[in-house]
């Protein structure tokens, strides 16, 4: 805070004298320029857009004024005016790195991401070791999934600079996105050997976590997010989802309410919410939750999933049949009310092989089709089989599901077909992972 007080104290002072300086001489751009970025100190950027606008007009080739300019603009959301300063800039001199990074951030918050990727690989080409353009283009190759390349920007941004935990979070994000988990953890645990209280990286080592099925571990991580930022409706979003995992059902819906009162449309936590009132048998509160996430996003495949299976559990089949339909128009390639096979006893067939006949194997949802051969099993071997299947549900939806059944040799020679039967629902719960995009500006270089 005194820190603050001397900066306005100082700023003042210096606007007195700088405007001082502009009574005697109107048309003194450096004094103008100086004047503007006071107003920057004192968080007055249309003033000092003014000021540099007057000073170019005095010199219009004033490098310093055109790039404070460009980014005055950019801290009022003028996007296009922000780029015509940096481009009047690059004219002059083409070879400042800082511009080209800054013209990435303003084309990435534009969605032109082709020309922020351009921008971010030019001020890297200008400058070989700039971490900040590494960083900052291994977001938007994140963003379009270009995940090995994004993989590669980050790295070169922790070779240029070792203790950049934000890159190490967001290496851990991308390796969680292809599913190398336990790469994920290590660059996790990196960022937070260097900085053990970056919430983003407690907070995504707990979704790793959970994901090995490290429950308590999770707990811990998503408990200590919560204790260093409290206002984070993610935080308690995934804590709620942990404790739901291992059955603490009235914490899970604290942490969702506590969620929900951060943030009111938070649509994870009202799907998440939804999904314990189900596992509580509060089916009427569950589908409440559900509708509420519909009625903030209609096409919100997870909610209309859950739904459906409350109103089937309700014996609502024209309901479930309209919400599982509305899921899979939206997401063709959704598995709704996803089943799997349980352990199925075989024996062997002639030629050493056995036969499993999925037209007899039963599903709550999928009743399967089709027959299949497996051959070179030994007696009481197990070996896990994957079917793509092809069914018609009870409601009429036609889906195709890869399907995985672990098939057991039970010794003996039999040309019976083995059965067996499953049920699922597919309740799913939503986690959030949070990548670090804070994009980095640089000031003028030559």
């Amino acid at each position: 805070m005194a820190e603050q007080a001397l900066v306005a104290q100082n700023s003042v002072a210096a606007f007195d004298q700088f405007s001082l300086a502009l009574l005697f001489e109107p048309e003194n751009e450096a004094a103008l320029n100086n004047l503007g970025n006071v107003y920057i100190d004192l968080d007055d950027h249309s003033n000092a857009i003014e000021c540099y606008r007057k000073a170019l007009e005095i010199k219009p080739d004033y490098v310093e004024a055109l790039y404070s300019q460009g980014s005055s603009f950019y801290t009022l959301g003028q996007l296009q005016e922000a780029i015509k300063s940096y481009e009047k800039l690059l004219i002059i001199r083409p070879s400042i790195a800082g511009v080209r990074n800054n013209l990435g951030n303003i084309y990435r918050e534009l969605g032109d991401t082709d020309s922020a990727i351009q921008s971010y690989r030019q001020a890297i080409k200008i400058e070989p070791k700039f971490v900040q353009a590494f960083f900052n283009l291994g977001i938007v190759l994140n963003e379009v999934s270009d995940f090995d390349d994004a993989i590669t920007a980050y790295e070169l941004a922790v070779n240029i600079k070792p203790d950049y935990f934000e890159a190490h979070n967001n290496l851990g994000a991308v390796f969680m996105e292809i599913g190398q988990i336990e790469k994920a953890i290590v660059y996790y645990e990196n960022a937070l050997q260097i900085n053990p209280n970056y919430v983003e990286a407690i907070n995504n080592y707990g979704v790793a976590l959970k994901e090995l099925g490290k429950f308590n571990e999770a707990l811990d991580s998503h408990k200590r997010a919560v204790e260093i930022d409290p206002e984070s409706c993610e935080h308690h979003n995934n804590l709620g989802i942990v404790n739901m995992e291992i059955g603490n059902l009235d914490e899970a819906v604290q942490n969702f309410n506590e969620a929900l009162n951060i943030s009111p449309d938070y649509k994870e936590a009202l799907n998440n919410l939804g999904s314990v009132n189900k596992d509580l048998g509060q089916l009427d509160s569950a589908i409440e939750n559900y509708q509420k996430a519909l009625l903030i996003d209609p096409n919100y495949v997870e909610a209309l999933n859950n739904v459906g299976i409350v109103y089937k559990d309700l014996g609502d089949i024209e309901a479930a049949i309209n919400s599982y339909s509305k899921a899979i128009d939206i997401k063709p390639d959704y598995d709704v009310q996803v089943a799997t096979v349980p352990v199925l006893d075989v024996r062997q067939g002639v030629n050493n092989a056995a036969t499993l006949d999925c037209t007899t194997v039963t599903f709550e949802c999928y009743p399967t089709v089709g027959t299949y051969t497996l051959e070179g099993y030994e007696d009481g071997s197990t070996m896990n089989f994957t079917a793509t299947v092809t069914a018609t549900t009870e409601f009429g939806i036609t889906k195709t599901q890869d399907i995985t059944v672990q098939v057991r040799d039970v010794g003996g020679v039999d040309d019976n077909a083995g059965t067996g039967t499953g049920t699922g629902t597919g309740t799913g719960t939503g986690t959030g992972t949070a990548t670090n995009t804070t994009v980095d500006s640089s000031s003028p270089g030559s």
